[in-house]
């Protein structure tokens, strides 16, 4: 399966004015789960367009199996396709032989949903709280799609801190060799 993705993350300074503008905004609180991102090594020709592949488990399942290319940008504007199939044991076994894990990352997901914009309020391990918002598509993103986006952020910026860059596993990469 292939969706049309745009996000953006932010480290939290506050979550509880998060989870108010959420609730203003008309979004609902769906779910809050614990996961664990096995983050697979790729060609360095792919590592260098911001090429990641990950087996998400969720509360002790295995989920999903994602990949993705999207430039390391704090740009709100930068889009990526998603490919993901469903996972299991035997699909993370067999990507931790062929490509190796690159590093594993492990958080609480608070995740709120309006329409097609997901909201995230992760509290990822050695990292700390950060804030995501994603608009993703079976079609092409449009411009009222990023209008919409854009206006959610506005909204949600004043409990925000600075724009974190790369994914998730960029961020505990550069914790751990602090």
């Amino acid at each position: 399966m292939q969706k049309h993705n745009l996000e953006i993350k932010y480290f939290s300074k506050d979550f509880e004015g998060l989870r108010a503008t959420l609730t203003e905004l008309g979004a609902t609180h769906i779910i809050t789960k614990h996961q664990k991102d096995f983050f697979f090594n790729l060609p360095n020709d792919k590592v260098a367009i911001g090429a990641r592949m990950k087996l998400r488990v969720e509360d002790g399942t295995p989920d999903s199996l994602i990949y993705y290319e999207r430039p390391d940008t704090l740009d709100a504007g930068v889009q990526a396709d998603v490919k993901l199939i469903p996972a299991n044991i035997e699909t993370l076994r067999f990507c931790e032989t062929a490509f190796g894990v690159r590093g594993i990352v492990e958080k609480q997901r608070e995740l709120w949903q309006k329409d097609d914009v997901v909201f995230n309020l992760d509290t990822v391990t050695d990292v700390g709280e950060l804030f995501e918002i994603e608009l993703q598509k079976d079609e092409e993103l449009t411009a009222t799609d990023r209008d919409l986006f854009a206006s959610y952020l506005d909204k949600c910026k004043p409990f925000l801190g600075e724009a974190a860059s790369g994914s998730n596993i960029d961020l505990v990469s550069t914790k751990e060799s602090c």
